[in-house]
């Protein structure tokens, strides 16, 4: 069962430009109902949503692709501002709730890719009281490159198994 997970605490999400694509699922492609996630806010005229909640700030973009869309996102820590308990979980559940409604919407998989070189987010990610426990991941992978390790998980988002619990 995939479960879409409400956060019980507000957060932000607008649109921005960066990361320009060449079939970017925009908000004029959504009706703003299925983004309902507690204070949303959405700059209408780019296609990153920006998704912020104490320090953090979490660009997810996602992509039109043949039979699924392709999800990608980019983590950020504003300096300056209070880190909060659990931001960084925070932001990626409702990344999460995002990608589930814009499947079910659109009737399509979305495949969601982490990619990072961070190993704190490694670990975050395969921690089931964290990552694991927003997404199930369906396959993990650890490269290197020019003496750089790299960490990859790809999870499966189905529209037809749409499970939302608030919390």
């Amino acid at each position: 069962m995939v479960e879409a997970i409400t956060p019980t605490e507000p957060v932000q999400i607008t649109q921005d430009s960066r990361g320009a694509r060449e079939n970017p699922i925009t908000f004029y492609d959504l009706p703003q109902d299925i983004l309902e996630v507690e204070d949303v806010i959405f700059d209408t005229e780019d296609n990153v949503f920006v998704i912020e909640f104490g320090n953090k700030v979490l660009n997810l973009q996602l992509d039109q692709g043949r039979s699924f869309i392709l999800a990608r996102s980019g983590l950020f820590s504003y300096i300056g501002r209070e880190k909060r308990e659990g931001d960084t979980t925070r932001v990626y559940k409702v990344a999460r709730e995002v990608m589930q409604r814009v499947a079910v919407y659109l009737h399509e998989p979305v495949l969601y890719s982490l990619f990072t070189a961070n190993e704190g987010m490694e670990k975050w990610a395969l921690d089931p009281n964290r990552g694991a426990g927003i997404f199930k991941w369906h396959s993990q992978a650890k490269a290197y490159r020019d003496n750089n390790r790299f960490f990859q998980s790809i999870s499966v988002i189905d529209p037809e198994k749409l499970v939302l619990t608030s919390g």
